[in-house]
């Protein structure tokens, strides 16, 4: 938005410019800093950009960004009421972003704690990095969850970085191949089987098969992509809307064999250990840090494990107690590590540990499974072409025979 406005500089003279901002706070600012009283501000009424806010969102990389910048000056010993304005005002670019920690500066400016100030946006900050500078400010150790909050932002973002970066590939391969069969049922497959039949020889079952696909594909293609997006919603709205639903399904992608064990289990995991270390080394109370953990976790039955264990932790019991019941969620190892930590009282360091070993399995894992996809994915390739010339091409050979 432009602002235009009036402003009194050092000797009192009357300035008048228009200045560009996402809010009036923030255009106020930026008057500011050059030095001038602002006496007038009002918004210009002009034509500008189409924006669709509802597709706007706060990336992780947003979010890497804002803590990088915050600790840095914090650590600088400038005021966080003058380095959320300058993240606010200068250094973020996502317009999103901006807007909010404008609303941020504007709160905590109004006398508002940090921590409270970001609680208005959760969904954005999440509650767990709120917990964790609502800690800071109350034990006084702000600048150094800060910086271990950038830290632990930048390899959670380097993590899923890998992750989905292993596996783009496969996926848009395995989509082109989608979108090309759809087209070749539809346009190329009916061309080419229309003198099959018209030859009036026995057609193999392959060739019948092949028939029958397009021309099911090529009549009913809407219904098709109906079912699918149908399908594809109805089961986002059963595991994320349903209890009962979301309970099988986060079972069930546990029991998966050769996979669920070694990718699933050990991301929760990741998520798991690395969320209450960090958590317990920026000073959050053990059974406060293990409610947190149970409600980011991402999994209903981890989550009703983990809160079953701040209940044994409030009663006297140790946590590794409680991980002795769930052989199935909690690997032995992992048990055994913990209760050694309890005991030394290194139970933060034990998880961070543990944390690193699974982050390093899930990104082994990962590379493997995709360098198995590939050539799987040319076997299919080559099945498919196989496929094609056995139901069209033998036909074709047998009718110029029978010529």
């Amino acid at each position: 938005m432009n602002f235009s406005y009036e402003a009194l500089n050092n000797q009192g003279a009357v300035i008048k410019g228009i200045v560009e901002a996402l809010t009036k706070t923030e255009a106020i600012a930026l008057i500011e800093e050059k030095g001038f009283t602002v006496a007038r501000l009002s918004e210009l009424k002009t034509k500008t950009a189409l924006r669709l806010k509802f597709l706007e969102r706060v990336t992780v990389k947003d979010m890497v960004a804002f803590y990088r910048q915050l600790s840095l000056m914090i650590s600088s010993d400038i005021p966080i009421v003058q380095a959320l304005k300058i993240i606010s005002t200068q250094q973020m670019k996502n317009l999103k972003m901006r807007e909010i920690l404008s609303d941020v500066y504007e709160n905590v400016n109004e006398g508002m704690k940090c921590s409270d100030a970001l609680a208005r946006y959760s969904s954005v900050f999440g509650d767990f990095y709120i917990y964790m500078i609502k800690s800071g400010e109350a034990s006084g150790k702000f600048n150094e969850v800060l910086d271990y909050l950038a830290d632990q932002q930048e390899k959670d973002y380097e993590f899923r970085s890998k992750i989905k970066g292993a596996m783009t590939y496969p996926i848009f391969i395995l989509t082109a191949i989608l979108l090309m069969g759809f087209i070749m049922m539809i346009f190329v497959i009916p061309k080419l089987t229309a003198m099959l039949v018209e030859s009036g020889i026995p057609l193999p079952i392959t060739t019948r098969f092949l028939i029958f696909t397009s021309d099911t594909i090529k009549n009913f293609w809407y219904l098709i992509l109906t079912g699918i997006v149908g399908a594809v919603v109805g089961f986002r709205l059963l595991v994320t809307k349903n209890k009962t639903g979301r309970n099988l399904w986060h079972r069930a992608v546990m029991l998966i064999p050769n996979f669920g064990p070694n990718l699933v289990q050990k991301t929760y995991l990741v998520r798991m250990t690395k969320s209450l270390a960090l958590l317990i080394i920026g000073g959050v109370p053990l059974t406060e840090a293990i409610q947190i953990t149970s409600s980011v976790v991402g999994n209903v039955h981890y989550q009703a494990m983990l809160k079953e264990t701040a209940e044994a932790v409030k009663d006297g019991n140790t946590i590794g107690s409680v991980f002795a019941k769930y052989p199935y969620l909690v690997p032995d190892m992992l048990t055994q590590m913990t209760a050694i930590g309890e005991q030394t009282g290194k139970v933060d360091q034990v998880f961070d540990k543990i944390g690193n070993f699974y982050t390093k399995e899930v990104t082994n894992t990962v590379e493997n499974i995709t360098k198995i996809i590939e050539p799987v994915i040319m076997l299919l390739m080559g099945g498919a072409v196989g496929f094609l010339v056995i139901s069209i091409m033998m036909p074709m050979f047998q009718a110029s025979q029978a010529v």
